[in-house]
């Protein structure tokens, strides 16, 4: 091998190497943006989480507060004076419905 041909690899083992170097940024970046999204990701995945936590604990809360209401209404309904106040109550609502 002459000087010119160990030149010519030479200037083409440059510019090989500069277009992997080119190349390697890109994926760089790529990764990067990647990366980003995942964090936004994660990030929002974690605040689903906490908004279901509470949500939970407020449908628990508001079984909880229903099965009260019902035990009361159970009583009012057992009770024979409990069942004549409801067919009162029921007739003026029907009444007022009516009116309006």
């Amino acid at each position: 091998m002459n000087g010119a041909q160990r030149m010519d690899e030479l200037e083409q083992l440059k510019a090989e190497n500069e277009a992997l170097r080119q190349k390697n940024e890109l994926l760089l970046g790529e990764l990067k943006a990647c990366r980003d999204d995942i964090c936004n990701q994660i990030e929002t995945v974690t605040a689903i989480k906490k908004e279901l936590r509470r949500c939970e604990v407020q449908l628990n809360s508001l079984k909880t507060e229903n099965d009260e209401f019902k035990n009361k209404f159970a009583k009012i309904e057992n009770n024979p004076i409990g069942r004549f106040l409801l067919k009162i109550y029921r007739l003026l609502r029907e009444w007022k419905r009516r009116r309006s």
